[in-house]
C-alpha cells in the first residue's frame, strides 16, 4: 500500500510541478486568467473561435470540444470523425466546417446542433482550412510528401532562442519537384466540391482576406504564394463534365510567387493577417517574423521571435499580434500605428501551448495544452521513466490583460 502511494505521489509531483500559476507578476501586463480543464484524448491541432456563438471549437483526436467562453465548459461535442484538425465557419452563422484527415473528407456540421449534416470528398489527407468570405468559398489544404520505401520522414530539429538573440540561418532544405499540395475548392453555397488545384511543394499555412485572395505559405521554397479565389473558381468551373475538374498548378511556382521576404527568413510556415490595414505576418524558421503589405507583396518590416516554429494569431479590434511557440511562450507585439510594431511581452505559458485562437470581443487569448507525467508501469529504474500525457488533464488557458 505504501509502495502504490509513493508511486502516485511521484505522478502527481512530476505533473503539478509543470503547471506554473496564474500570478499576477509584477510589470506583466498578460497573465494566464484562467485554466479550464476540458479532457479527451488524442492529439490536438487547430483552435477558431466563433465569435458570435461565443464558443470556442478545438479539433481534438477523433472529435471537435466546443467550449463555452462565458463558462469555461464544454458546451458539446461534434463526433463520427476519424481525426479532425481544422474548423472553418461561413458567414451564415447556420454551418461550420471541419477536415477530417483520414476520411479524405470536410465534414458540415449544423452549428447550432452540432449534428454532421454533410460530408464533401477531398484530397487525401486534408488538414488545413479557411473560408473566403468575399466568394464564399472553402480551400482545403492536403499535403503528403512523397517518401522512398523503407525510408521514414525525419523531422528537423528547431533550435529555441530568446527574442534577443540573433536568428539562425539554417539551410535550406532541397526541393523536392514530386511533392505537391492538393487544394479542394469548395462552394460552400452548394457544399459541393468545384475541383482541385495542384500546388508546388509543401503549403504549411493558408488565410483569406475576405476579398477573394487566398496567401499560402511554401516552406521548401522559401516564398509565399497568392492565389485569386474568383479567377480560380471559374477555371475550374469551365472544365469538361465529364472529367474531374483539376488544375495542374504544381509546376507554376512563379507564377503563384508573391511578396519579397528578406534573406535571413528561411522557410516560411505560420501566417496571419490583419484584413485593415493589409498586412501579412510571416513567421520562418530561422526565427524571423517578416510583414508583407498585400498589394505588391513589398517587405515593410521585421521582427525577431522565439522561435521560428509558432502559432501566429492577429487581433485587429486590439492592434495585437500574438506568436505561441511549444515551449511555453507567447510574444505579444503592438501594433501602434500600421508598419510600427514594438514588442509588449513575452508571458511564460505552458508547454506545448501553440495552438491558438483570438476572442477579437473580449481580446483574450486561447491555447491548449496538457500535463505531462511519467509511465510507471514500464520496468527499470528512474533513469528510464518516459513522459507521457496524463490522461484528462488536457485543457484551454485563457491570457488576458
Amino acid at each position: 500500500m505504501r509502495k502504490v502511494l509513493a508511486l502516485g505521489l511521484l505522478v502527481c509531483a512530476v505533473a503539478v510541478a509543470q503547471i506554473p500559476q496564474a500570478t499576477d507578476l509584477p510589470g506583466n501586463v498578460f497573465t494566464i486568467k484562467k485554466t479550464w480543464i476540458i479532457g479527451g484524448e488524442g492529439k490536438w491541432d487547430f483552435l477558431t473561435m466563433d465569435p458570435g456563438g461565443s464558443q470556442l471549437f478545438i479539433a481534438h483526436g477523433a472529435e471537435v470540444q466546443v467550449v463555452d467562453v462565458e463558462t469555461g465548459q464544454k458546451a458539446g461535442t461534434i463526433k463520427g470523425l476519424r481525426e479532425a484538425h481544422a474548423v472553418a465557419f461561413d458567414e451564415s452563422g447556420q454551418w461550420g466546417y471541419v477536415t477530417d484527415g483520414p476520411a479524405g473528407a470536410v465534414v458540415v456540421f449544423d452549428r447550432r446542433t452540432l449534428r454532421v449534416t454533410a460530408t464533401i470528398a477531398t484530397a487525401a489527407n486534408p488538414r488545413a482550412l479557411v473560408y473566403d468570405a468575399g466568394t464564399q468559398l472553402l480551400f482545403a489544404l492536403s499535403y503528403k510528401p512523397p517518401q522512398e520505401p523503407g525510408k521514414p520522414r525525419v523531422k528537423p530539429s528547431l533550435t529555441t532562442l530568446h527574442l534577443s538573440a540573433k536568428p539562425i540561418v539554417a539551410p535550406e532544405p532541397p526541393i523536392d519537384p514530386k511533392a505537391t499540395t492538393a487544394l479542394t475548392v469548395i462552394n460552400a453555397q452548394s457544399q459541393k466540391s468545384l475541383g482541385q488545384i495542384l500546388l508546388p511543394g509543401e503549403i504549411d499555412s493558408v488565410v483569406s482576406d475576405g476579398q477573394g485572395q487566398i496567401y499560402f505559405s511554401a516552406p521548401g521554397r522559401r516564398q509565399i504564394f497568392r492565389l485569386d479565389a474568383s479567377a480560380s473558381a471559374g477555371l475550374l468551373r469551365a472544365q469538361p463534365e465529364a472529367t474531374a475538374a483539376r488544375l495542374d498548378w504544381s509546376q507554376e511556382w512563379s507564377r503563384l510567387g508573391f511578396g519579397s521576404l528578406p534573406a535571413d527568413c528561411n522557410q516560411p510556415r505560420s501566417l496571419a493577417l490583419d484584413s485593415h490595414d493589409m498586412r501579412l505576418f510571416v513567421a520562418c524558421e530561422s526565427n524571423k517574423l517578416a510583414v508583407l503589405e498585400t498589394g505588391q507583396g513589398a517587405l515593410v518590416a521585421t521582427l525577431p521571435l522565439t522561435s521560428g516554429k509558432v502559432a501566429l494569431a492577429y487581433d485587429g479590434n486590439h492592434g495585437l499580434l500574438y506568436a505561441a511557440d511549444g515551449n511555453g511562450i507567447l510574444t505579444i507585439v503592438r501594433q501602434h500605428v500600421t508598419d510600427s510594431y514594438d514588442l509588449v511581452q513575452q508571458l511564460t505559458t505552458r508547454g506545448q501551448a501553440r495552438s491558438m485562437a483570438v476572442n477579437p470581443v473580449s481580446g483574450e487569448v486561447y491555447l491548449v495544452t496538457q500535463v505531462m507525467g511519467v509511465d510507471l508501469k514500464k520496468p527499470g529504474g528512474i533513469g528510464s521513466l518516459e513522459e507521457i500525457p496524463v490522461s484528462g488533464s488536457f485543457q484551454v488557458l485563457v491570457v488576458g490583460n
